[in-house]
């Protein structure tokens, strides 16, 4: 017997799979209760992806073996291959415990319950060592990112870099975290040291060029795409990226053109897609839609792949005047990422938002003492719901050359969360027992993470403006008032069902997981709109309001008053910036190359009847009279 379970393991190792598969036969036949035999032929048939035959050998196995570790866990390979997940997980787990102090082990059952989504259980089972070895520690920056702990992965991260200054696999998997946190600058200087610890190919250009249109480094991004093109780069992935860096740019031809590239090379590269269809002529429309649908019939698409194909035919639709079909489509989509989100747990709380709402007014009730922001450009801070007109007011300012836009910057909104977690773990007071000083260093840390408070020219003029137009900072501007004195906030408002239409029939990031339900949207609005009218009451002098509608009916007059608020001279220039080819990060990049116009007024109406649940919604949480 033992000699029959030799020969069979030995082909087994020598790859000669059919011989061992015979004398795995022969031996469950000769002795059905063999462990041994059992586990083989079990680990055979898992190999071969014939999951429910290997799982109910391998189940065997472990009856007749419980603390075997190595059946347990190829059991819970062989119920993640059939889709069994929680019983995977719990299958790993068990393989975990029973591995006992072997780390090598141990990192196989961590990177199998990552690959499961169960970074607590990966932590669990990593806890037990002492992340003496760089796999174990790597292993633990993943599941830390899996639970969007991106913070505390690029500490780790940095860490390593720190002690392994030469090992390439650290800085990319920092560059990689770091661009996660959205610290670009951080993300890119560890890539660059990827690039300089390897023989970087076209592979590595285009992820370099990714990362840099990411950081909104436009001519960077060329340079990367430049430099994979020296090196033969052809894949799907350059040419679309070629064809964002074209569509930016507002070179539409190029832009068609690249995104044909990458659709030929990758027929089911639904961003391709999604740039023809939104830079196509109405007359196109038909035709594109047709050759997609050919194209996606046989295609194998991830979850977020079959999200942006349903925004993208929602769009051709609706721009079609198929006002039924684009709902189905955009419903479809919507659904499709509320079942994400609640794979992720990570669904929109209305409790936990509503808290969070109440404690921002608590806390900045009153006005606290401030940081000194002498010396420094003014910042302008254009805030309100994503949707509602941040773009067009700061594309407006822009022209003026008293103000440099900064687009929408990360950095308020991790300092605010950095202030939390600090102010939770007692290691910073609540804003009313906040310094001078401390207010201070918080405001110092918004200046590092903003490129333009680093520009020479005007890194040390106070007569001069940056903008920052990150809508969702309207959570913030209590904290704003204290940490920049002079700092001057444009609320926008505009009507909510045009709001929450707009956000429903675009693809929003994970922070915005109200996104895509009505009763989310509706109480996200609500939110927006409390906050901001306490803004408005708490520093009336340096909060201005400003309605989308009333913006586009009298450019000139809501112009006017905008400037005259920040302290700016009016020029006719501003109503000129759609004239002006500029780079635009936002979902409204192609309106704002457009004249101001009143046709993006009432969106919502076309689909009236299919929003009543939503208006409902919306009525009910005060949004609508």
């Amino acid at each position: 017997m033992n000699s029959l379970i030799q020969q069979a393991e030995e082909a087994h190792r020598r790859g000669e799979l059919a011989t061992a598969k015979q004398l795995y036969a022969e031996l469950i036949s000769a002795a059905p209760d063999n462990a041994d035999g059992l586990y083989g032929m079990g680990t055979l048939l898992m190999q071969e992806g014939c999951f429910a035959e290997a799982g109910a050998l391998l189940a065997d196995a472990l009856e007749r073996e419980p603390q075997a570790a190595d059946i347990a866990f190829n059991y819970a390979v062989c119920l993640r291959g059939a889709n069994d997940l929680p019983a995977a997980i719990a299958m790993a787990e068990r393989a975990g415990r029973a591995g006992g102090t072997d780390e090598g082990f141990s990192q196989n059952v961590s990177r199998l319950l990552i690959e499961l989504n169960a970074p607590h259980s990966a932590l669990a089972q990593l806890v037990s060592f002492p992340h003496q070895h760089l796999e174990s520690q790597l292993l633990q920056a993943q599941a830390l990112g899996l639970l969007e702990a991106w913070d505390r992965a690029v500490a780790l991260l940095r860490k390593l870099q720190h002690a392994l200054p030469q090992n390439s696999r650290v800085a990319q998997e920092l560059a990689l975290a770091a661009g996660r946190l959205r610290d670009y600058d951080l993300a890119i200087a560890a890539y660059e040291q990827y690039l300089s610890l390897i023989t970087p190919g076209a592979v590595e250009y285009v992820k370099f060029a990714d990362l840099n249109l990411l950081a909104r480094k436009v001519e960077r991004c060329a340079e990367c795409l430049e430099s994979a093109a020296s090196v033969g780069a052809d894949s799907s992935e350059f040419h679309l990226l070629c064809a964002k860096l074209a569509r930016l740019r507002g070179d539409y031809a190029s832009a068609v053109a690249a995104s044909e590239l990458s659709v030929a090379r990758q027929p089911n590269n639904v961003e391709a897609w999604s740039v023809l269809l939104e830079i196509a002529e109405d007359d196109e429309l038909g035709a594109l839609l047709s050759r997609l649908q050919e194209s996606i019939d046989t295609a194998t698409m991830t979850a977020y792949e079959r999200q942006v194909i349903e925004y993208v035919r929602g769009d051709a639709s609706a721009r079609l005047g198929d006002v039924n079909k684009a709902f189905s489509a955009y419903s479809e989509a919507n659904s499709q990422q509320r079942a994400s989100m609640s794979v992720a747990s990570a669904e929109y709380s209305i409790a936990a938002h509503t808290e969070q709402c109440e404690e921002a007014i608590a806390q900045f009730s009153a006005r606290h003492v401030c940081a000194s922001d002498e010396g420094r450009p003014t910042p302008l801070f254009i805030v309100g719901m994503p949707r509602s007109g941040t773009t067009l007011v700061e594309r407006l300012l822009a022209q003026l050359p008293q103000v440099t836009a900064g687009g929408e910057n990360d950095a308020l909104g991790f300092l605010a969360s950095k202030y939390r977690n600090e102010v939770a773990a007692k290691l910073l007071p609540p804003p009313a027992e906040m310094t001078q000083g401390q207010w201070q260093a918080l405001a110092q840390h918004y200046y590092d993470k903003t490129p333009q408070y680093r520009e020479a020219s005007i890194g040390h003029d106070s007569s001069h403006f940056v903008t920052d137009k990150m809508p969702q900072n309207f959570h913030h501007v209590g904290m704003i008032l204290s940490l920049f004195p002079r700092a001057r906030i444009i609320q926008l408002r505009r009507d909510p069902r045009d709001i929450c239409w707009s956000i429903y029939t675009r693809m929003f990031p994970a922070g915005h997981n109200y996104a895509c339900d009505f009763e989310s949207l509706a109480h996200a609005v609500a939110v927006a709109q409390r906050l901001m009218d306490h803004w408005s009451t708490l520093a009336p002098g340096r909060v201005l309001d400003v309605t989308y509608e009333s913006l586009v009916a009298d450019p000139l007059q809501q112009g006017q008053r905008i400037t005259s608020f920040c302290g700016l001279p009016w020029s006719d220039d501003c109503l000129n910036f759609h004239k002006k080819v500029s780079t635009s990060f936002t979902f409204s990049e192609l309106q704002v190359r457009q004249a101001i116009s009143e046709k993006r007024i009432g969106r919502w109406q076309p689909f009236e009847t299919h929003l009543a649940p939503l208006i409902e919604a919306l009525t009910r949480n005060g949004c609508l009279d």
